[in-house]
């Protein structure tokens, strides 16, 4: 295998790993590639290049792990991938450095829609529904072990009565002699003593003989957590296709090939219980009798096993080997998160740390947390300092929150206000970018922000704007500087994980806040 980026340079491979950039374009070129059929980044499916010699691969904004997976029947070849964040951005270091500040604040934070895995799932963590759909994988050992019991079930071993002839009994219980003596015809004929009409010949008598039944408890459990896992992935096939709207390709085609993956699951596993002696049980939760076979039994304790690790799905920021690797969110999206804790932690760096209060933050949601109008707040000077992620302003007049030209909202709001007094409040746009023509478009932005965003007893329009970027790069110095950034009142702020900030960011906030 031989990958190359847009300009035709080789990617390299780290001790059997293929390593990437995000945001990349790549080329897979194959010796033999004639007897590759396809080739998949996950669920998605490649596109072959026009030329037909290579696969075309498009890392979108996502950093973790990936795999490729190569059909060249009979063999499935499986190439792991690590997707690094673009070195003019971050270094591998302060990528780490993010991604364990937001896993020690709140570890669910990582989880979200994205082609690359971080952390793992496990039954330890934090829960969040996610974490099942990135269970994919487990689903198909989860129905060949189910296809394994259904061909060799356990069964329990039951008497039913009958009648038999005398002489076919071959094991005398001590219930038929008692039968037997209550009957003296029949009793003559075990002694020889019956005669004439009185003979009954072989008599008919009453017996018990076991009888193997299917219906046992571990099989009853066995259906119950097939048609529960079934039930746990239906609601997330409408969610992923609902979320695919609005993303970026590579993550839209990777939510609609995880949905269409649980459907299938889903419609297969609730087919094998329909097929099967298992339509004819009662579906129950493991009991004692049960548990016995599920722990003992090889095929019955990886039924369970892999059922449980899919219905107690958690999320978790380590990475154990073996553990099934869960998806996280997009590497801008992450980078903005990390500004907020950023943030609150610069401010508590220039003012003292307190509490800070926030409202459902860390909840359980459906699919990736929508944390728009997340609010961090806490007491300072006589008042309430306040944080605010992806708040939106309404072109709506009247609003507390008004855009006087469309719908707009900010990644990051700073505003502070004591009793019934005017407060006063800032504006921060995260950007994870650096290129001098991507931070001149992002300047647009804050400009609409600073001259069309109104806040009621704030003041009105903000008295400051900042764009918070991973790096400052050559042709933007400038707009970085301390006489720029005080005689404007905007500019750009270098806000980079790993590093100490010791405050700074919060002072110069709160200066314009009027609060120095």
């Amino acid at each position: 295998m031989r990958v190359v980026d847009s300009e035709g340079r080789a990617a390299p491979f780290d001790e059997g790993v293929l390593i990437l950039e995000e945001n990349r374009e790549y080329q897979i070129h194959l010796r033999g590639n004639e007897g590759v059929t396809s080739c998949h980044l996950g669920p998605v499916a490649l596109a072959r290049s026009v030329d037909g010699t290579a696969f075309v691969l498009h890392v979108g904004h996502t950093v973790g792990r990936m795999e490729l997976v190569l059909d060249a029947p009979p063999t499935t070849l499986r190439q792991p991938v690590e997707v690094r964040p673009r070195a003019e951005k971050l270094d591998v270091a302060a990528w780490s450095a993010l991604v364990d500040d937001l896993a020690a604040w709140l570890p669910d934070l990582l989880l979200g829609l994205s082609t690359a895995s971080g952390g793992s799932v496990s039954l330890a963590g934090v829960q969040a529904g996610l974490a099942v759909a990135a269970m994919e994988p487990l689903l198909d050992p989860l129905l060949e072990a189910i296809a394994a019991v259904v061909r060799a079930p356990t069964t329990l071993d039951r008497e039913r009565p009958v009648d038999r002839r005398m002489h076919a009994i071959r094991r005398v219980r001590p219930e038929t002699l008692r039968w037997v003596a209550r009957h003296p015809e029949v009793a003559a004929t075990l002694t020889g003593s019956a005669s004439g009409a009185q003979a009954p010949g072989d008599p008919w008598v009453p017996t018990r003989v076991p009888d193997a039944t299917v219906d046992h408890p571990a099989n009853r459990a066995v259906r119950w957590y097939a048609e529960r896992v079934a039930a746990a992935l239906d609601p997330l096939v409408p969610a992923l296709r609902k979320a695919s709207s609005g993303l970026m390709d590579d993550t839209a085609a990777w939510c609609l090939a995880l949905a269409q993956s649980l459907e299938r699951a889903s419609a297969r596993l609730r087919h094998l219980v329909a097929s099967t002696f298992l339509v004819d049980l009662r579906a129950a939760p493991p009991d004692e009798g049960a548990m016995l076979t599920l722990q003992d039994e090889p095929r019955y304790a990886r039924v369970m096993r892999l059922a449980r690790r899919i219905l107690g799905a958690r999320f978790s920021a380590d990475s154990p080997a073996g553990e099934a690797l869960a998806p996280v969110r997009a590497s801008f999206e992450l980078y903005e998160l990390w500004c907020l804790l950023a943030v609150r932690r610069s401010l508590d760096a220039a003012i003292g740390a307190a509490p800070w209060g926030h409202g459902t933050l860390g909840e359980d949601t459906l699919l990736a947390h929508d944390l728009g109008g997340l609010t961090l707040h806490r007491p300072h000077a006589s008042g309430t300092l306040v944080i605010g992620y992806n708040h939106t302003f309404s072109a709506q007049a009247g609003r507390a929150r008004h855009a006087l030209t469309g719908e707009r909202r900010p990644d990051l709001v700073v505003q502070w206000r004591a009793g019934d007094g005017e407060g006063a409040w800032v504006v921060l746009d995260a950007k994870y970018r650096v290129q001098r023509a991507s931070i001149t478009e992002a300047f647009a932005s804050l400009h609409v922000y600073r001259d069309a965003l109104l806040l009621r007893h704030h003041g009105g329009k903000p008295r400051a704007g900042l764009l918070l970027v991973p790096e400052v790069a050559e042709g933007c110095v400038a707009w970085a500087a301390e006489d720029f950034l005080a005689g404007h009142g905007l500019g750009l702020w270098r806000l980079r994980p790993g590093e100490a900030e010791n405050g700074a960011l919060g002072r110069w906030v709160l200066g314009r806040l009027g609060l120095a």
